[in-house]
């Protein structure tokens, strides 16, 4: 993933950059879970040295966008046993 897509996204959305995930990417669009929830982003500009990349997210009908990753069964069995200390 661009270095210069996770920056913004983290900015964007106050999320650690190991919470990003990539779930779909076609040239200049990319479909990020970000935190637990999809995001749509395009690139507007891409020079020598740098990226933009906008949230257009809000543009699209969710059922356009895919589901956000699975949680990991890990993950899960590690929240119901806190659940029930």
């Amino acid at each position: 993933m661009s270095e210069f897509l996770t920056s913004a996204v983290a900015f964007d959305h106050g999320c650690a950059q190991d919470g990003i995930v990539v779930l779909r990417k076609a040239g200049a669009q990319a479909d990020l879970d970000v935190c637990g929830t999809v995001r749509r982003y395009k690139m507007v500009f891409a020079g020598d040295t740098s990226q933009t990349w906008v949230d257009v997210t809000a543009l699209y009908p969710p059922a356009s966008l895919p589901a956000p990753r699975a949680e990991s069964p890990r993950a899960a069995a590690q929240g119901e046993r806190s659940a029930s200390d």
